[in-house]
């Protein structure tokens, strides 16, 4: 049995400890193999489908020896080798601040995948909240070369951009971002905030007001719209 095989089949079957239960219930097994799987269901969720799956699959030795230290062992290689587990990781450690453990668990995951465009997005976003622009930037860029549609990642180039007063490459990546996501308010009201820097006064309202029309509720356009209407008026006296 080729246990990263069996862990990506797992995944596919099972959804969740509830649907596992159904299978055995369904199952034609022995009483001996019921028993044994009911009582490792109490384990935690990934062992315990890892469990079942391999008495499915015949690896009855480990299951039956007891041997379950080994096969939270065996697990954990191989969980750690998924890049999805450290993206994982990364999020939770934004979540409670820790940015360079973060950015450290997004590295492992992109040492995995390459191409993961989420964590190369994701540690742009990082690296941005710590003040590293350029970094930033290049990570985005990443995200964006492997993902030339990624909406998001062209608006959160665009900030980077506008903390650097590159405020027409920032208006671009905006641009690009309300092409691939015309709904996209926040990228509407950040090109909003770059034209009224630029004294874009007019351009910058039509900004505001169709961040507004997708989103109603959006405070930051309806103070900037307010706001730019005020300049306007003042500049127009």
């Amino acid at each position: 049995m080729t246990l990263d095989l069996t862990v990506n089949e797992l995944e596919q079957e099972f959804q969740s400890l509830k649907e596992i239960e159904i299978k055995v219930k369904k199952t034609q097994i022995n009483a001996h193999h019921k028993s044994t799987i009911n009582e490792i269901l109490g384990f935690p969720w990934p062992v315990a489908v890892l469990m079942v799956f391999m008495v499915y699959e015949g690896a009855t030795n480990l299951v039956f020896n007891g041997e379950y230290s080994l096969i939270k062992k065996t697990y954990t290689k191989i969980i750690n080798k998924k890049p999805v587990q450290w993206y994982d990781k990364g999020f939770a450690l934004i979540e409670r601040g820790k940015l360079e453990e973060a950015i450290k668990a997004y590295d492992k995951a992109i040492e995995i995948n390459p191409k993961h465009a989420l964590a190369w997005y994701d540690k742009g976003f990082a690296l941005y909240k710590l003040g590293q622009l350029e970094e930033a930037i290049q990570a985005y860029d990443k995200a964006i070369n492997i993902n030339p549609e990624y909406a998001f990642a062209w608006n959160n180039k665009g900030i980077a951009l506008s903390e650097m007063g590159k405020r027409e490459e920032a208006i671009e990546a905006y641009d690009r971002a309300i092409e691939i996501n015309p709904e996209l308010a926040w990228a509407w009201n950040n090109k909003g905030v770059q034209l009224n820097k630029l004294g874009q006064l007019e351009e910058a309202i039509k900004c505001f007001e169709k961040a507004i029309r997708i989103s109603p509720e959006y405070t930051a356009a309806l103070s900037n719209e307010r706001t730019t209407q005020k300049e306007l008026r003042n500049r127009t006296k």
